[in-house]
């Protein structure tokens, strides 16, 4: 993870600054290009958890390009021959569950079931194509006007390609025990309970049993 003294820093036409990391344990940014282009940036870790350098070599970059729509912004940007790496993708059109919820507070009953539908029939239509995102949360689920979007997940194609990664983001999932290993659907339900409980009540606790 980045420090503080690491923003303010430049990749390719993209500048970060303190106030672009969509979450404080993800390497995800917002940021605009010099021509005025909104992102989302992605930048490569040091190291990963157990201190081995993580590659952002032809395989991961394959793996997230051959994501489906609406599993992966599109990639507009990347760099993987300089440290540290960086790929930019596609801005989302609207706000995460994050920051809407922040701005307009907790959502009636009605508006979040008609919320969660549309999702949940995004999410069953990529288990169907077996795909698992596994990361899912309020900081990558965004909602604006060309639907649903999901920002991709770093660890998960770490997770995909390396069996021995011990990249443990602070997912939500009720069961807390991070496997290392390929995500299951049972890990994408578990954090669609725990958001629609967030939404509802505000309830912020990745650990809770269900």
């Amino acid at each position: 993870m980045e420090s503080q003294d690491e923003h303010n820093r430049q990749y390719g036409s993209f500048s970060l600054d303190t106030n672009s990391q969509l979450s404080p344990d993800m390497a995800l940014h917002r940021c605009t290009s010099t021509d005025g282009v909104p992102v989302i940036l992605w930048v490569l870790p040091n190291v990963s958890t157990s201190g081995a350098p993580i590659s952002l070599d032809s395989d991961f970059l394959e793996s997230l390009s051959a994501l489906p729509v609406h599993h992966s912004l599109p990639i507009i940007d990347r760099d993987p021959s300089k440290h540290p790496s960086w790929v930019a993708h596609q801005a989302p059109s609207g706000q995460s569950i994050e920051e809407f919820i922040s701005a307009v507070g907790q959502l009636d009953i009605p508006i979040a079931q008609s919320l969660f539908i549309k999702f949940i029939d995004l999410v069953q239509e990529l288990h169907a194509s077996s795909f698992y995102h596994g990361n899912l949360r309020p900081e990558t689920i965004f909602v604006g006007e060309d639907g649903i979007e999901i920002a991709p997940s770093y660890e998960i194609i770490e997770r995909h390609l390396n069996s021995n990664s011990t990249i443990n983001p602070n997912k939500w999932i009720s069961n807390g025990q991070i496997q290392h290993a390929p995500p299951t659907a049972t890990e994408d339900v578990q954090a669609i309970v725990l958001l629609f409980t967030f939404v509802l009540g505000g309830i912020r606790n990745p650990n809770v049993v269900n």
